[in-house]
């Protein structure tokens, strides 16, 4: 008791930890441009949430008291979207940090803001958003204390710098909130700000000692949607090889109503419709489903639409993905081999989607330092990214040889890989 009291005597705010700020978000029907230009009519309307207190800091005397460049965030909703706006402002904007975040990767000592969304105010579960001047984001899901780095958000952001101040406006789908029909619309909310020059972090909600305490984060009340909408389950067994060519997404959905529901499922690839298909699912059944997709030469986002017999998404998954530099890995290659073995083995795996290996083809080159072509094999009709061919290369004399590998999908070259090998006499030969 005396340990309490002493601690509330030299850190007054741990007192009122428990006074967790509250607002009502506004519903606001809107055609609002994502491009960090805050000058619409509904960010005007929003909620305007100014009241930051420092949560962490070098120097302790600061912490519980107002920052100097406190950010102002503004915050609203409709039937698809929850929006949030936030202008930080800095009398020194090209000392901005931006150095250590990396796409998707949370590299701490950036400037950055941070957003956290609870729907439903569970004080377990929470969505994180974090964001650089520079327009780098990383996202995650946490859930019981236990970060989900690999969940990924279909988020609209934009970032832009002005002479006192740098600005995030943001777009979040709300069907990839894993929303249920009884989330209701009191959330947890907070949002953080980390300014690495004067070293604290500024926070809405009391969470000192740390950014990731649900339990502290602050309260949105009025949060008011059409919950029968969500009233679907998904587990993922697969989002197949995420690489160049044509591939699927593999999951169960269940209908968590008491009615049969008539669905649309689509993926997209980068923004382009790769597949579609329909299907009814019944009360309380769980259905196995499958939807193609196709990815090209490049990195990218595929996402997962699930909508109702009116169009409305009830259901979006997203995930990011990096198309791999080679997609011919040979291994256990040796580099020399007798004149007595007739053949070489080759045990390959081809980084490339599942559904275009029986449209892929490689094509075996052996040459000699002449660049001579003394063998071709060509192979297609694969069944498996894991496969073994041999070169039968008995005619193939004594000296050094290059093996060149050739892959094709549909006709076009995607990647040629060239190694060497030297066949000499062996105690046999």
């Amino acid at each position: 008791m005396w340990l309490l009291l002493l601690l509330c005597f030299f850190f007054p705010f741990l007192a009122n930890s428990d006074e967790l700020p509250k607002g009502k978000v506004p519903y606001i029907e809107n055609k609002v441009k994502i491009d960090g230009v805050l000058e619409e009519d509904c960010w005007k309307n929003s909620l305007k949430i100014s009241d930051f207190i420092i949560t962490w800091g070098a120097k302790k005397d600061l912490l519980g008291k107002k920052p100097k460049n406190q950010p102002d965030c503004y915050l609203f909703y409709d039937k698809d979207y929850f929006y949030v706006g936030v202008e930080c402002y800095d009398d020194n904007i090209e000392g901005l940090m931006t150095e250590k975040m990396e796409e998707r990767d949370a590299g701490w000592g950036d400037d950055c803001i941070e957003m956290f969304i609870d729907p439903g105010l569970t004080r377990k579960r929470f969505f994180q958003y974090i964001i650089n001047p520079a327009g780098i984001i990383f996202d995650q899901k946490c859930e019981d204390a236990k970060q989900m780095k690999e969940w990924d958000s279909g988020i609209e952001y934009a970032v832009k710098k002005y002479k006192d101040r740098w600005v995030v406006e943001t777009k979040i789908p709300l069907a990839e909130l894993e929303l249920k029909k009884d989330t209701g619309e009191i959330w947890g909310f907070n949002i953080t700000r980390f300014e690495p020059n004067n070293w604290i972090v500024q926070s809405w909600a009391p969470v000192f000692g740390g950014n990731s305490q649900p339990d502290k984060f602050g309260v949105l009340e009025g949060i008011s949607l059409d919950w029968n909408r969500y009233t679907l389950e998904l587990n993922f067994t697969s989002w197949g090889n995420l690489s160049i060519g044509d591939d699927y997404i593999e999951f169960s959905i269940k209908n968590l109503s008491e009615n049969k529901m008539d669905l649309t499922g689509e993926t997209f690839s980068d923004g382009k419709l790769s597949s579609r298909t329909n299907f009814v699912i019944k009360p309380g059944e769980t259905k196995n489903l499958s939807l193609g997709y196709s990815i090209e030469e490049r990195d990218g986002k595929l996402s997962l639409f699930i909508k109702n017999q009116k169009g409305e998404v009830c259901y979006i998954k997203t995930k990011y993905f990096k198309i791999p530099d080679k997609f011919i890995d040979l291994k256990e290659f040796l580099p020399i081999y007798y004149l007595s073995e007739n053949s070489i083995p080759l045990n390959l795996y081809l980084n490339i989607g599942r559904l275009s290996l029986e449209k892929c083809e490689i094509i075996f080159d052996i040459t000699d330092q002449n660049n001579k072509s003394l063998f071709i094999k060509k192979v297609s009709g694969i069944k498996d990214r894991n496969f073994k061919v041999p070169l039968f290369v008995k005619d193939i004399p004594a000296g050094k040889f290059n093996l060149k590998m050739i892959l094709k999908i549909n006709g076009k070259e995607i990647d040629e890989k060239i190694v060497g090998f030297e066949r000499i006499k062996g105690p046999f030969d």
